[in-house]
């Protein structure tokens, strides 16, 4: 009976369900696309302090007022149970996906996806009517556990008031992120930095790179065509070098390596290690064709920018090579000066950041033309004053996780 009345049930007649939150859903979208679509995919305003903040503070209070005022709302008591919640949830996770799917990047020329922000979907309306829907549920549900309060629902609230901050901290402090890189040259003290659009930054910390090193891993053996592409072309075959000795085989060549220096230069047709900047890998090597057994013996080097790369022609159309070592690790040593005057020496590595006066300072690039002879260190500066408060909702929700699994085991026990 209760089924048949379920099923005959008009859209829009209380007690909302899941139909009513797709539909709603699918408004929300259908909104956020018309308003883009209004705007020249212009997108949300950013919001920066204070402002954010303000906003933040009225929404939280806006929903506990409203919950705590209209709690016997149909409208407020479906925003706080579970077919609001999925559906929201469902909503995120299709924008999301197009996410995956699409690459989120500016466009060169202005297209019907650049028009509806599908390039750009978390600076989008309907991403952002998305969250909010999802939000309100969030807080709906928190406010439906707080009063009347029980310790049985400490878990549940730890967890969802955790996520909603953390949440709610990252929409918000989106605008109040910097990310800068400054280009330091050893010696040179910099207290510049330049954002995504190139406009340079006075910095309040000045950086002097003091040294730049790299390791890296043994350059590889490969064959090309007349045309300088690596054959075969489908898959193409690089032999790493480990050391003089070593055979390999690449095509129906067998090479081997007579003699293997990581650091070496050309002297009267041969190379000679040595250990000076613009050196370059080298080998000598034979290379027996394993189908007609011709031979031929040579040196090889992938070069740098003093020493021009050489090759060994095994016939009309083949050349055997090296090509240039791929870096393992780099880091760079810099001498960091503050606005306060305080001076401190700190290393930094690519996701091995360095802290400073509340920035992250990052290892990004360096000039891979003279690679490990290069002068040129590319660091990133990223100051996330939100960061903390992300935090706090992450840990809150480890602590309400640890908690339910606490309270569940000493259940199972009585």
């Amino acid at each position: 009976m209760n089924n048949s009345k379920q099923k005959t049930r008009k859209i829009w007649t209380f007690p909302w369900g899941y139909r009513e939150g797709f539909v709603l859903s699918a408004g929300l979208m259908l909104l956020g696309l018309a308003l883009e679509l209004a705007t020249h995919g212009a997108g949300v305003p950013t919001l920066r302090w204070p402002v954010n903040i303000i906003f933040g503070l009225l929404f939280s209070a806006f929903l506990a007022t409203l919950y705590f005022l209209n709690r016997k709302n149909p409208i407020i008591k479906w925003l706080s149970g579970v077919p609001a919640t999925i559906t929201s949830i469902i909503l995120i996770g299709v924008i999301v996906t197009v996410m995956g799917i699409l690459p989120q990047a500016p466009e060169e020329h202005p297209s019907i996806i650049s028009l509806l922000k599908l390039n750009n979907v978390t600076d989008s309306w309907y991403f952002t009517f998305a969250v909010l829907y999802f939000m309100s549920t969030l807080g709906f549900a928190c406010c439906k556990r707080v009063i009347p309060f029980k310790g049985k629902n400490i878990g549940f609230l730890l967890n969802h008031l955790g996520l909603y901050i953390a949440l709610m901290s990252a929409m918000l402090g989106a605008g109040d992120l910097i990310r800068l890189t400054a280009d330091l040259y050893k010696g040179n003290i910099e207290w510049r930095a330049k954002d995504a659009n190139g406009i340079l930054y006075e910095l309040p910390i000045a950086m002097r790179l003091d040294a730049f090193s790299i390791d890296q891993y043994n350059p590889k053996v490969a064959i090309i065509n007349k045309d300088g592409m690596l054959l075969p072309q489908e898959k193409p075959q690089l032999q790493l070098i480990d050391s003089a000795g070593q055979s390999m085989e690449i095509l129906d060549w067998k090479v081997s390596i007579m003699k293997f220096d990581t650091l070496s230069k050309p002297f009267a047709g041969r190379y000679e290690p040595v250990n000076e900047e613009g050196a370059a890998p080298s080998a000598k090597i034979k290379a027996v064709n394993i189908k007609n057994g011709k031979e031929k013996e040579g040196w090889i080097s992938c070069g740098s920018f003093m020493v021009l790369p050489e090759g060994v022609e095994l016939d009309s159309t083949h050349t055997l090579v090296m090509t240039a070592p791929e870096p393992k690790k780099y880091q760079s040593k810099i001498h960091f000066i503050t606005k306060s005057g305080l001076e401190e020496d700190g290393v930094i590595e690519v996701n091995k950041p360095y802290k400073i006066d509340g920035w992250n300072v990052y290892q990004l690039s360096y000039d891979e033309q003279f690679g490990r002879w290069s002068r040129l260190s590319v660091v990133e500066l990223v100051k996330d004053p939100w960061l903390p408060a992300v935090y706090v909702g992450v840990f809150m929700m480890l602590f309400g996780s640890i908690y339910i699994m606490w309270v569940g085991n000493n259940f199972k026990s009585k």
